[in-house]
Order: C-alpha cells, then sequence, then structure tokens
C-alpha cells in the first residue's frame, strides 16, 4: 500500500473513532480460536491473511478488511509470504 493510501486509512480509522496500531507477521502464523469485548477492523496492507467466524473462512489481501464484532469467536492464519495490518479497535 502506498504512503499516502495509507495515511488516509490512518486519518479515516481516526476519524470513525477507532484506535489502532500496525502489526506484521511472518509465514503461516496463527491465532487460535479468541474473542474480545471491543469491536475490531482488520486492515491488510501488504501480504495475505484469512480470518475464520464460525464455519466460514475470508481470506484478505492487499486494500481488503474484516470486521470483528465484540465477543464473537474468530481466529487467523497469516498468509505464505506473511502479512502487515492494522489492528483497529473501538470500545463498545
Amino acid at each position: 500500500m502506498e504512503e499516502t493510501e495509507l495515511a488516509k486509512l490512518k486519518e479515516s480509522l481516526k476519524a470513525r473513532g477507532l484506535s489502532f496500531e500496525v502489526y506484521s507477521d511472518g509465514p503461516g502464523e496463527e491465532y487460535s480460536p479468541h474473542s474480545h469485548d471491543f469491536y475490531s477492523e482488520l486492515h491488510v496492507i501488504e501480504g495475505e491473511m484469512t480470518v475464520q467466524v464460525a464455519d466460514e473462512e475470508t481470506t484478505l489481501t492487499l486494500g481488503e478488511f474484516f470486521k470483528v464484532h465484540a465477543n464473537v469467536e474468530h481466529s487467523a492464519v497469516i498468509g505464505d509470504e506473511g502479512c502487515v495490518y492494522i489492528d483497529a479497535i473501538k470500545q463498545v
């Protein structure tokens, strides 16, 4: 993702009241099923990740995002080339 696009995304998240961190995970890293008491958005800015909620899997690539509502169990697996992503959260 180009720097100008990334800056616009960060501004948009701030304007919507979300706080965020940028993460970089290695190939094949796994997040076992878990939930949290806040709303979250995962925004892929490089690479790929697959998010699973219940029986549905969604693979995210550059520029795509996934909404995870509070208290919803989900898991994730990072793609073969790793993934850089923004995890944006908002307390509910």
